[in-house]
């Protein structure tokens, strides 16, 4: 069962799982009946930028949706180049000039990312 609201937004119940959408239908919340859970963010384009779930872990995606960044629940952190290499938090800052113009979410707040010469 599907239900759309005047302002677009739809949630839907498909063999006990709870999917809810945003106004251009990306997934925006998806819930089980096992009580997993997972939250995902957009940028302007609809593409996928941010994936947070209920075991603690987050994900964010570049423009071509690439994991750049991955944060898990035991506190590690893993950041990646755009071959999907896994790099340290070091190499990453020294190359965030691949990163420029491109969004990311940090700590829930939408960022686009400037290269400051």
């Amino acid at each position: 069962m599907k239900l759309t609201f005047k302002d677009k937004t739809s949630i839907e119940i498909i063999n006990n799982s709870f999917n809810e959408y945003d106004s251009n239908n990306n997934l925006i919340h998806y819930k089980d009946s096992n009580g997993y859970e997972f939250w995902n963010e957009y940028d302007s384009n609809n593409n996928l930028i941010h994936r947070k779930n209920s075991n603690g872990y987050e994900y964010w995606y570049d423009s071509k949706n690439n994991v750049i960044h991955c944060k898990y629940s035991t506190g590690y952190e893993y950041w990646y180049d755009s071959k999907g290499n896994k790099i340290s938090k070091e190499e990453f800052e020294k190359n965030k000039s691949n990163c420029n113009g491109k969004e990311v979410i940090i700590d829930g707040k939408k960022y686009q990312l400037t290269l400051i010469k």
